[in-house]
């Protein structure tokens, strides 16, 4: 899962605002800029706060103290690897993205699945780090894929070509859990630094197929045994309860949505939370609660909803999501506003695909994860 597969190739020529003794560098802002004002307005919602049905489900497997989950529902084709240097789009990359637990090795096994159906993709995550060397900061985590009908036997395939390559395999209960050794990959590494290789650390990621159209895939064995016996065995209380209010903020009918609640007992080594001391990557803020965010195509704009109590909630959101850089393709200008007791709404005007670049790499560290290295 730490495995950054062909998206990050077509990333290359926008990161390089970022890029510097890490790869990409948040908490920075503008003295005085400001955003321009909009008209504020209530936040939406469709339903009581909570998940829908299918989401629910899975939130019960994962394990309670769950900090961030990443929803992207389809059907949607798995997508093949680019065939220029063009910036995705921001829903082409989320596809990507929810693709992960099948590029493994580079996308070694993508020939059984591409152009077959993702149904539904939960990834839930928790415990960011920095990493140790090159790429993807480590976290613990795990990705639900549901599997649309399509799939026929390449799920069988996908699997049987994995296991020939696992490195062990246990069990838990009745479902056989492969372990699966992995490297990171970051496509385009050469291009941003010369003499980088694409190839970095090792690590084992743990995959499981416990019904014919779910897949797991997980970076920590404590995980996914959790989720599987989770799977079994309804656990005492869900992760990210119905109770949090960044389930009233949350547009939960989008294609893509994420939900994270800042763990304040992990802050401390979390280079992506507010609740720490300040780190390279985020503006501080100890009153935060969390963020939100959700995305449409064909004609959305992806909006953040960042919550926090804090009195300069509205100048703490601009520093970390606004990277104006007058003079330069890449430019990351979003209107922010708040639009609610303790809440601040950021949206993204522009469509420009650098700016996406940008917006991504932003987008990537809010909710967990972060690139260094590079």
């Amino acid at each position: 899962m730490t495995n950054i597969p062909w998206m990050m190739r077509s990333l290359a020529d926008s990161r390089r605002v970022s890029i510097g003794v890490t790869a990409f560098v948040l908490g920075f802002g503008i003295a005085g800029w400001s955003a321009p004002r909009i008209q504020p307005v209530a936040p939406k919602t469709t339903r009581a706060p909570g998940p829908p049905a299918d989401v629910e489900r899975i939130l019960w497997w994962f394990p309670e103290d769950t900090e961030t989950i990443v929803v992207s529902r389809g059907p949607f084709a798995i997508p093949g690897p680019p065939t220029g240097a063009t910036m995705p789009s921001l829903g082409a990359f989320l596809r990507m993205w929810s693709a992960r637990p099948f590029s493994l090795r580079g996308g070694k096994y993508a020939d059984h699945v591409i152009g077959r159906s993702i149904a539904l993709s939960v990834e839930g995550n928790k415990h960011f780090r920095l990493p140790h060397g090159e790429g993807l900061g480590d976290y613990e985590g795990c990705e639900v894929v549901v599997i649309g009908k399509d799939f026929g036997d390449a799920a069988d395939s996908f699997m049987v070509a994995v296991a020939a390559d696992a490195s062990g395999k246990t069990k838990v209960g009745d479902v056989d859990v492969l372990e699966f050794e992995e490297q990171t990959q970051i496509a385009g590494a050469d291009q941003l630094k010369p003499g980088v290789k694409a190839e970095g650390r090792r690590f084992v990621v743990f995959i499981a197929r416990p019904e014919p159209t779910v897949l797991l895939v997980a970076t920590d064995r404590g995980v996914i045994e959790d989720v599987l016996t989770r799977m079994s065995r309804r656990g005492s209380k869900r992760a990210l309860p119905d109770d949090l209010p960044e389930w009233k903020q949350i547009d939960t009918d989008a294609t893509f949505w994420a939900l994270r609640h800042y763990d304040a007992a992990a802050a401390k080594d979390d280079p992506t939370s507010p609740l720490g001391n300040g780190h390279l990557q985020v503006e501080a803020d100890p009153k935060a609660k969390g963020l939100v965010f959700f995305f449409n195509e064909p004609d959305g704009k992806p909006t953040v909803r960042y919550l926090s109590s804090n009195a300069n909630a509205e100048a703490i959101a601009a520093k970390n999501w606004s990277h104006p850089a007058p003079g330069h393709k890449e430019n990351l200008e979003p209107s922010i506003e708040a639009i609610a007791p303790d809440v601040v709404e950021i949206t993204v005007r522009s469509g420009k695909p650098e700016d996406t670049g940008i917006f991504i790499l932003v987008w990537m560290c809010a909710i967990g994860h972060v690139l260094y290295g590079m």
